[in-house]
């Protein structure tokens, strides 16, 4: 028994270095590139996988094993830490900082709330539209934090009214001696209290379904996004014709009924939707009472944010400035087109902005008729509090590893054992791809399954002559369909920390979601990616990554 304790307690220890020793055959006796490559891949997947040393501290093991091993140098690897993508990734987190910072996004989401309505169903229907909306810009992270906050406050007022009812209630049985037959009014507060506990659960879901699902919207919305599109960028260069303009083009109309119809679901499963109460069970209303008093209570808390204040104005206006300018750089008669051809890309919006606002006050300067300093709306010190810094170990291990399976030659072997896949019909295998990722991400974190698994199928597409970017945005948003267990992400972890979700409440309704909505990124790539994408023809910008039969095996001194 001690020996078994022993081991449970040093369980981390025991996966920390079996794991290296499990692949240690790939350096010492095969002694290539492409094994050297493998082994560093395998043993930060697993290290990502089983999370037993921090996601960003893994993420500087490709920076450390590289270049001892000779497949890239130093330098060569540490540029992957800091590309464009990733200076996009900072400037729009930086941004992300400047909305929490004057409040704009808890008077957004509140004034949401006020205006959709207050009966369970619309309650339901205002918090993933403003889930949803704000997680296309911000951090999914700070999005559901603030969301879980005001939905707890909404739920607290409530539970406290059913209480002080159902005290009432009892003291006026006593009166009448009657306690022992429950009143019509006693079966309603019954009812509606498992109508609170699944309104409860209802309320936490749709937060944590519709924050992941508004990750797909945007460009930047998730970090798995970005890395999608690095990743075509590497293997294929540029000229794929993914920015902003076009990914929201193609990723807003199936974000949108991915949304509808979570609501739909989240409704019939938790609330009731009263069509058929005598057949199906869930369509039975366990709601009530009139929910009159959520109004007052939305409306409370928005009062207490105040006037309108100038620093949410201006950044507010930032904010439209800069998707105007990301709409607009790509048009044949853009500002885009004043610039020599190349030379910007969707950071500059984004830079543009985020030092503006570094700059730009934070009050009117005539408001204090001079005698307060103009102090900017966003602070340095302020912003290293708020920006996740680990992302970018994370973000740049993926890109290193991207680059060292190119240099090393291990995406052309790689490339000529999925061959074999050449004759099967490119549909089902996008379908298939897309619906594995959306099972595994459901049991190791979402962006660990995107950086091991996108890579992979890239050059699966290449090697079939399919256009990469058919299979790899179906993927990477079904890496954002983290539906089911509390460790697939950050949003569910954040919603299942609140002890009112069991892990079978979120396996229930998460499967169904997570089948639906690969299913509409399916029929999307394959209709309106078309359009937008010509996804069904491999394009001439991927003709320069195409992988040939046979290579020459890259070694080092140390082998010769």
């Amino acid at each position: 028994m001690g020996f078994t304790r022993w081991l449970w307690n040093g369980r981390r220890y025991l996966i920390l270095l079996s794991i290296p020793l499990l692949f240690s055959p790939l350096p010492i006796i095969i002694r290539t590139s492409e094994a050297y490559t493998a082994y560093v891949i395998f043993v930060v997947s697993l290290y990502w996988a089983t999370e037993v040393v921090a996601l960003p501290v893994t993420g500087l093991l490709p920076a450390l094993l590289l270049p001892m091993f000779g497949v890239l140098t130093a330098k060569q690897v540490g540029s992957q830490y800091m590309k464009d993508v990733s200076m996009l990734v900072l400037g729009n987190l930086m941004i992300a900082t400047a909305i929490e910072k004057t409040n704009l996004h808890k008077r957004i989401a509140l004034r949401v709330l006020m205006l959709i309505g207050t009966s369970p169903r619309f309650l339901i229907l205002g918090m993933m539209l403003t889930s949803c909306v704000l997680s296309m810009w911000m951090s999914n992270i700070v999005t559901t934090a603030m969301m879980v906050q005001i939905a707890h406050a909404i739920l607290e007022e409530v539970a406290l009214k059913e209480d002080i009812e159902l005290n009432s209630t009892e003291e006026k049985e006593k009166d009448d001696n009657d306690s022992t037959v429950l009143s019509h009014s006693q079966k309603d507060l019954c009812d509606n209290s498992h109508g609170l506990e699944n309104l409860r659960k209802a309320l936490l879901l749709c937060i944590s379904y519709s924050a992941n699902i508004g990750g797909t919207g945007t460009l930047t919305g998730s970090a798995i996004n970005v890395i999608a599109i690095n990743l075509i960028d590497s293997y294929c260069g540029p000229g794929h014709g993914i920015n902003y303009g076009t990914w929201m083009l193609f990723a807003t109309p199936g974000m949108i009924i991915c949304l509808f119809i979570s609501w739909m679901w989240l409704s019939m499963y938790y609330v009731g939707c009263g069509c058929c109460p005598r057949i199906f069970s869930c369509c039975r209303t366990v709601w009530k009472d009139d929910f009159s008093s959520t109004q007052a209570i939305i409306r409370k808390q928005y009062q207490t944010l105040g006037p309108i204040k100038f620093s949410e104005m201006a950044v507010a206006g930032h904010f439209i400035v800069m998707i105007v300018l990301w709409l607009t750089r790509t048009a044949s008669w853009g500002w885009g087109q004043l610039f020599p051809d190349g030379y910007l890309s969707d950071t500059t919006p984004v830079l543009i902005i985020t030092f503006s606002l570094f700059v730009f006050p934070s009050t009117l300067p005539c408001s204090s008729g001079g005698s307060k300093a103009w102090n900017p709306i966003l602070s340095w010190d302020f912003v290293v509090r708020k920006v996740p810094w680990g992302l970018f170990m994370f973000i740049g291990a993926g890109f290193s590893m991207a680059e060292a399976t190119n240099v090393s030659g291990l995406s052309v072997w790689i490339g000529n054992q999925l061959k074999v896949l050449q004759g099967i019909n490119q549909i089902l295998v996008v379908l298939c791809s897309s619906a594995a990722i959306a099972v595994i991400t459901d049991f190791i974190n979402n962006m660990s399954a995107a950086n091991i698994f996108l890579p992979l199928l890239v050059e699966l597409a290449v090697s079939i002559r399919m256009n990469p970017i058919y299979i790899i945005i179906p993927s990477a948003m079904a890496c954002c369909y983290a539906f089911m267990l509390p460790i697939a992400s950050p949003v569910n972890a954040i919603v299942y920390s609140y002890g009112a979700l069991r892990v079978k409440d979120m396996v229930k309704s998460g499967a169904v979601l997570n089948l639906i909505c690969v299913l509409v990124t399916n029929i999307s790539i394959n209709t309106l990616g078309a359009l937008i994408f010509d996804v069904h023809n491999f394009p001439e910008w991927a003709e320069s990554a195409v992988l040939p039969t046979t290579f020459s095996p890259m070694y080092n001194s140390t082998d010769i």
